[in-house]
């Protein structure tokens, strides 16, 4: 969360801890105050030591405060400028202590005592239990060396109350003013941080709850749903969407339909000019208060009757997905519990449009990969009814007998003895009667496509080279099936599907 203005009481830190944050705008606010007031006051005290060394502001205890306070007022309101909150508390409440024991005047006294509850009262204030156990002891100790020393000191001094009644009371005054000054500052902003605390707590009960019942299935439902609850839920009466297009800038504004309920109506965007605070918004990535009090070209997007809005990034991880808009007629300000409020639920609603984009992708995926799948098992499904398997162990077992004269005999079944060499895919040779038969599997690529079977005069011995040559003609025989199925299957494809021109080139 941070405030679109920026300037010298200002800080771009960002604290959890409200309390903390309200701390660090003090103590800014507090150190340039004192940084205002040392300087002039140093340059006064340097002109007294001067002109007028017996002066009150020329006393050594004086000048020393008078040299510590400005360094200190820069030192606060630089630190707590950078957050650093521990490191402006301690410093202030070490300036307070010091300028209470100045004024003091290193002695004990019914009137002056009372300054030692501005460090007291800023410690308790600023610091934890520890800083402020550590302030209370160190004000103990040197309130009793400056006890001790005081009870060295013999000499009498006669005082008139009559003419310390006034000293005594400013004194009072303006020590009852600094603690009042700090208790407002610091500690009467906690009721309104409880305050604020709570309705955020149940802003955010009513998040979780839309969070929980937010459409993941359909995104401009999603979107209808959440604007439904920024008007009727979180007030606003106006809300709007600006979402990241195709181009990748924020090119598509997304609103609620003129009396439709839920139904949201989309529309390209042309006029944000690049200091306008939705772009503000969307390269920051932080969220922007604007007002009327901002230039024109800050609120272009604002309706007639705004007031004040506020842009929302809704960021998914490193994605910005776009920003939400929100804008109100009635109030000078959107405070900052409300503030948080309207990011943890831009927040969410980045996170669910972004699981329902991938959602609808993953569908969109599955049944793009299911269609494909079914036309390749078509496709294959035709393929193979024409293929090599139909054409092997199918009903068109196709046979062929060589008669004594050369010439083919088909055969229409299949001898029982060649079953097993088409089975096992291994050569037989057997002996029967005067001759030697020999059984070859026609096999191409580890895929059996046949058998063939030839007889030798059992007289002749068979020698390795003979079966070796057996082997190749088998393997021939196969490249010459395998581009006969071919021929046929491209020529069967030819057929069905028709012939189309090519188209001409130039």
């Amino acid at each position: 969360m941070q405030r679109s203005s920026t300037g010298i009481l200002s800080s771009p830190v960002i604290f959890e801890d409200r309390v903390d944050q309200q701390r660090m705008h003090g103590l800014i606010f507090i150190g340039f105050a004192l940084l205002l007031i040392a300087l002039p006051w140093l340059a006064l005290s340097l002109l007294s030591a001067a002109t007028a060394p017996d002066a009150l502001m020329a006393r050594g205890a004086s000048l020393v405060i008078s040299y510590v306070a400005p360094i200190a007022a820069l030192i606060v309101y630089l630190t707590a400028r950078r957050g650093w909150i521990g490191v402006a508390s301690a410093v202030l409440v070490a300036l307070l202590s010091l300028f209470a024991f100045t004024v003091m005047g290193g002695s004990l006294s019914f009137s002056s005592v009372i300054m030692l509850s501005i460090p007291m009262v800023a410690a308790g204030s600023l610091m934890r239990r520890t800083g402020m156990t550590v302030t209370a002891v160190l004000l103990v100790v040197i309130a009793v060396v400056l006890a001790v020393s005081q009870r060295q000191a013999a000499e009498s001094i006669v005082l008139d109350p009559s003419q310390m009644v006034l000293p005594d009371l400013l004194l009072i005054l303006f020590t009852l003013a600094v603690d009042s000054a700090l208790l407002i500052t610091f500690a009467g902003w906690a009721p309104v941080v409880a305050g604020d605390a709570q309705r955020d707590v149940v802003a955010l009960q009513r998040i979780a709850a839309i969070g929980a019942s937010l459409d993941i299935n359909d995104e401009d439902r999603l979107l209808g749903q959440a604007l439904s609850f920024v008007r009727s839920d979180l007030k606003f009466p106006f809300a709007q969407f600006f979402l990241i297009g195709t181009s990748g800038g924020l090119d598509e504004r997304v609103r609620l339909a003129v009396g439709s309920g839920q139904r949201v109506e989309r529309a390209g965007v042309t006029a944000l000019p690049e200091t306008s605070a939705v772009r503000e918004a969307a390269a920051s990535r932080r969220s922007v208060r604007i007002d009327r009090t901002d230039t024109f070209i800050r609120r272009t997007h604002f309706l007639p009757t705004t007031v004040c809005a506020a842009v929302l990034p809704m960021v998914y991880g490193d994605t910005l997905l776009g920003v939400l808009d929100v804008q109100h007629e009635a109030v000078s300000e959107i405070p900052d519990y409300q503030l948080l409020t309207l990011q943890t639920l831009a927040d969410n609603i980045a996170a669910t449009l972004t699981t329902v984009r991938q959602s609808l992708s993953l569908k969109t995926t599955v049944r793009e990969q299911q269609e494909t799948t079914q036309s390749l098992r078509a496709r294959l499904a035709e393929l193979t009814s024409t293929g090599r398997r139909n054409q092997r162990v199918g009903q068109r077992l196709a046979g062929y007998d060589v008669a004594p004269s050369g010439a083919l005999v088909p055969a229409n079944d299949m001898p029982s003895e060649l079953r097993p060499v088409l089975e096992s895919a291994e050569m037989q040779v057997e002996q029967h009667g005067a001759h030697r038969v020999v059984r070859l599997p026609i096999t191409l690529r580890g895929e059996t496509l046949g058998v063939m079977s030839f007889s030798l005069p059992g007289s002749r011995p068979l020698s390795d080279r003979q079966l070796a040559t057996a082997r190749i003609l088998a393997g021939r025989l196969a490249l010459a099936l395998e581009n006969k199925r071919l021929i046929e299957q491209t020529r069967a494809q030819a057929e069905r599907e028709p012939w189309r021109p090519a188209s001409p080139t130039a």
